[in-house]
């Protein structure tokens, strides 16, 4: 398992919340440095991943806006964001951000000194209340839906920003969501150990998840981190995988307790689980498109890629970042272009296969509050076809025969 591969992307001048591929090769990056003056800004990066291989990563910045100039009397960094469903061929995408109690969205373009386009705000809570927490889009981009700290979901028409409801799921702040890319259903994990369904056409809860039948575990553990993942590159078949940590980090004895990784079959029954790291305490967790990587941030820095069918670690990097990761993106190395309602077009049923990382089965990209963009590569695994595997068999059957007769030989 190596702990080599770490590739530093770029350096920004202010920390980072929020990152999302929007193109085959193109990146946004978002954060700040909040409403404190500081000097330090809030803004949006764009850029492009020119060159990669198995020794250097090379990058060229696309644009960059500092939202401050955009949206008055905000001054607020960009915590979590998301982005619009894109094409291969679209020029932009829609960018909605969490930025305290709002939901502001942004359009952000791909083409090069092209700054992004404020589209509006919505208010996701009073300010008394708390903040937005996680934000999603519908797999057809018709809505959006914020998450908050106080338990509740909102939604909202996009592009007419109509509220259609806002509804209660968890008793406290909701951690994380994740809206499925085929459906209208989402997984929420709140902080008090609570992990739900809901139905976001209705605006109502379908079913509250058990990720173990242990019933201790489930009083003394929460659901830190989950996301939807397509089957063997099948994206009308989907798997949630969640990250589980304990509630206290440390028990009685001052040992720190496992943390759990956790596959689950499409009835969403827990089908599988492995032990994390015990130097890891995850903060996100992220599926590669083709749905064959899951990646796992920490607050420690590091970053680990796993096998999602098998929950095998393939690589890990110590100390990727100098801080708790914030966020990660895979590139897309094999990615199909889908219409609205999900189903490959007639266009769209070609698999892009990107010159740029045709050498690699996995690129995942990392942010952190240390104001890094790191590049994390998983090179392509090599096989032998079944007529060299055939040759090499018979050679060796060959160099055996060989040797026995020599042997032979020699005693007479």
């Amino acid at each position: 398992m190596s702990k080599q591969g770490h590739k530093a992307l770029l350096t920004t001048d202010f920390p980072l919340y929020s990152v999302a591929c929007f193109g085959g090769q193109q990146f946004l990056a978002g954060g700040g440095g909040g409403a404190a003056k500081t000097g330090i800004p809030n803004a949006i990066e764009t850029f492009e991943i020119t060159h990669i291989d198995s020794h250097r990563c090379e990058i060229e910045g696309l644009n960059r806006t500092l939202t401050d100039d955009l949206v008055e009397d905000a001054n607020e960094a960009i915590m979590n964001g998301a982005v619009s469903n894109w094409g291969l061929k679209a020029r932009s995408v829609f960018y909605a951000t969490g930025m305290n109690n709002h939901c502001t969205i942004f359009e952000v373009y791909k083409e090069p000194n092209k700054v992004a386009r404020y589209v509006g705000s919505l208010k996701v809570c009073e300010a008394s209340e708390g903040y937005q927490t996680s934000v999603g889009w519908a797999h057809d981009n018709s809505w959006i839906a914020a998450a908050d700290s106080s338990g509740h979901v909102t939604l909202w028409s996009f592009p007419e920003m109509e509220k259609k409801f806002r509804f209660s799921v968890h008793k406290s702040e909701i951690e994380w969501m994740v809206i499925s890319p085929i459906s209208f259903t989402a997984v929420t994990c709140g902080r008090d150990g609570s992990m739900c369904e809901v139905n976001l056409e209705k605006g109502e809860l379908d079913n509250e998840l058990f990720w173990s039948s242990d019933e201790e575990q489930l009083k003394s553990y929460r659901c830190r981190a989950c996301c939807y993942a397509p089957v063997n590159h099948d994206r009308s078949k989907l798997k949630l995988y969640s990250v589980h940590i304990p509630k206290v980090m440390k028990n009685r004895n001052k040992k720190a307790a496992h943390m759990f990784l956790v596959k689950w079959d499409s009835r969403l029954l827990p089908e599988r689980k492995a032990v994390i790291a015990s130097k890891d305490t995850p903060s996100c967790l992220v599926s590669s498109f083709d749905g064959n990587f899951l990646g796992l941030g920490t607050l420690e820095g590091h970053i680990s890629l796993y096998i999602s069918f098998s929950l095998k670690c393939v690589k890990r990097v110590e100390l990727a970042h100098s801080s708790f990761v914030t966020g990660l993106a895979f590139a897309p190395v094999s990615f199909a272009d889908y219409t609205s309602n999900g189903s490959s077009s007639k266009r769209g049923r070609e698999i892009m296969q990107s010159r740029l990382f045709s050498d690699f089965d996995a690129v995942l990209l990392s942010i952190s509050i240390d104001k890094q963009v790191n590049c994390i590569t998983l090179p392509q695994r090599t096989t032998l076809s079944v007529g060299m595997a055939i040759i090499l068999c018979f050679a060796v059957i060959l160099l055996i025969g060989v040797g026995i007769a020599f042997g032979a030989v020699l005693e007479l």
